[in-house]
């Protein structure tokens, strides 16, 4: 090749005949990726990237491929042997994706809502019923307060009720016993005892006594 010349470009990435078998060529050389040759491409000379190639064609790409890459000062080769005995650059190992978060239906979220909002009802009733019943403990106290004041006037009233009855009894015989004088046979004995001096409709004991003179008055002092 003379320095004129221009280098020839290389072929483009595909499968290219190498024997009885496919191989795949990157583009800047040969991998370890290999297939069975097809009867049909094995008969027609046809690969899978629609052209025709043969194998001398193959090792002049590789030698072209290999010239380059020493007059450009390329770090690898780029023999074809040489390049179809490395293996292929794996990619660099990535990190493990982190998991997403877990994602809420549209219909989980409003049943939360839902829920908290039956939830803070619920409490509030709660709340309400307690300070009903802590205001029903305290009318209770106080209704029982007041009955058992109740029942002390009424154990009062009735005991002065009593005292009264039996006062008003008393005084009756007492009444009975001092409103009467002791009778006697004539209004003389009763001056004689200190009694006398009864009048018509004012004393009963003037019915027990004779009005001589009919003037109202029996037994005179």
């Amino acid at each position: 090749m003379s320095g004129n010349d221009s280098p020839r470009p290389l072929p483009p990435p595909g499968w290219y005949r190498s024997g009885d078998a496919l191989r795949w060529w990157d583009g800047l050389r040969w991998t370890d990726r290999t297939e069975p040759l097809r009867k049909d491409v094995a008969s027609t000379g046809d690969e899978r990237s629609g052209k025709s190639k043969t194998l001398p064609v193959a090792i002049v790409v590789g030698l072209v491929a290999f010239v380059l890459g020493i007059g450009l000062g390329a770090g690898s080769s780029t023999d074809p042997d040489v390049a179809a005995s490395k293996p292929s650059a794996t990619p660099p190992p990535t990190s493990a994706a982190t998991t997403p978060p877990a994602t809420t239906s549209p219909q989980t979220t409003a049943l939360t809502a839902r829920l908290k909002a039956k939830t803070a009802q619920v409490s509030a009733q709660e709340r309400r019923l307690a300070q009903r019943a802590a205001s029903l403990k305290t009318l209770e106290a106080k209704l029982a307060k007041k009955a058992a004041s109740l029942r002390a006037r009424v154990t009062e009233v009735r005991s002065r009720e009593q005292a009264v009855a039996s006062a008003e009894a008393t005084r009756g015989d007492d009444a009975g016993d001092v409103g009467i004088d002791p009778l006697f046979g004539t209004c003389g004995e009763a001056n004689d005892n200190g009694y006398g001096s009864y009048e018509a409709g004012v004393d009963p004991e003037y019915s027990h006594y004779d009005d001589r003179d009919n003037d109202g008055v029996v037994c005179e002092y």
